[in-house]
């Protein structure tokens, strides 16, 4: 069994350069334009029976005096349907700005839950300049939550354990209390800012038995009868090197009903790399209201 252990380093980037032709000049005036969408995966929402909407950020390299306008094209790789979603065929770069902003409208055409799907998008460039990366936007129906649903203190029994046989986040067995917050709460007590008022936040410490200090904030989605967690959630801890992942459940998400608060059920893939080799399995919590 290999050892689970602390990150000790989260983040370090050292650069040095031997002379000055080792450095990388850049001029926001004359030099090259790269162009790159400010996140390469975004969320499109789209309330059932309604509508919504995302505001994609293009980020430029350099500036002009005039304003620029680029092509948007849809990628071959899209699976969403047209009928879902729509957007402006360029976008804009005002004059002596370094950004620009568009919008893409969703609207749900069938009144139903249906499977996720993708919009991919890509800029084109001028002559001369350079595009960084394309944006991947995931296209799905989400039902609203009742306003104060689905927060405070929950009791958080674990149904299937964690790999090792550990429970995810209860350091003795006897199950756990663990505070959810909504939009308007997580960030000022978890530090993350939520996007939609159906996602939760929670404060935990993964595999908490082993009494490593690292408490980190996990988040989740109640979509339409489906508690969804959070894609690639960092727990503080790895195997040989390798960071512990959790993410959403591979075969079946847990549940939840709309008009009752009460108990919930949480599944989420542990280890979603199976770094620790123990073949990321989908774990399920169940949560009781206090």
């Amino acid at each position: 069994m290999k050892q689970l252990y602390r990150i000790l380093i989260a983040c370090l980037l050292l650069v040095s350069c031997d002379s000055d032709k080792d450095r990388v000049l850049f001029d926001p005036d004359n030099g090259q334009t790269l162009l790159s969408f400010n996140e390469t995966t975004a969320n499109l929402a789209i309330l059932i029976n309604d509508a919504g909407q995302l505001e994609v950020t293009v980020n430029s390299s350099t500036k002009s005096s005039s304003d620029r306008s680029y092509d948007i094209a849809i990628n071959p790789a899209t699976t969403a349907p047209s009928s879902y979603y729509e957007l402006p065929n360029q976008v804009t770069i005002p004059s002596g700005s370094f950004q620009g902003i568009f919008v893409i409208d969703g609207t749900d055409p069938v009144g139903e839950q249906v499977p996720q799907e993708v919009l991919v998008l890509d800029l084109i460039a001028q002559e001369g300049e350079v595009v960084a990366n394309s944006i991947t936007v995931n296209v799905f129906i989400t039902c609203p939550v009742e306003a104060g649903f689905f927060t405070g203190d929950y009791l958080v029994e674990q149904i299937s354990p964690s790999i090792f046989g550990y429970d995810t986040f209860d350091p003795d067995g006897g199950g756990i209390v663990i505070t959810l917050y909504d939009a308007s709460q997580s960030e000022a007590a978890t530090g993350v800012v939520l996007e939609s008022d159906t996602q939760r936040a929670f404060l935990a410490r993964y595999i908490a038995e082993l009494d490593f200090d690292n408490e980190l904030p996990y988040t989740m989605d109640f979509v339409c009868e489906q508690v969804i967690f959070g894609s690639d959630q960092v727990t503080g801890l790895a195997c040989s090197g390798n960071s512990v992942l959790l993410g959403p459940a591979v075969i079946e998400n847990g549940t939840y009903n709309s008009l009752d608060d009460s108990v919930f059920d949480l599944i989420f893939q542990d280890d979603v790399t199976d770094a620790c080799g123990q073949g990321a399995p989908d774990v399920t919590l169940r949560w009781i209201k206090q």
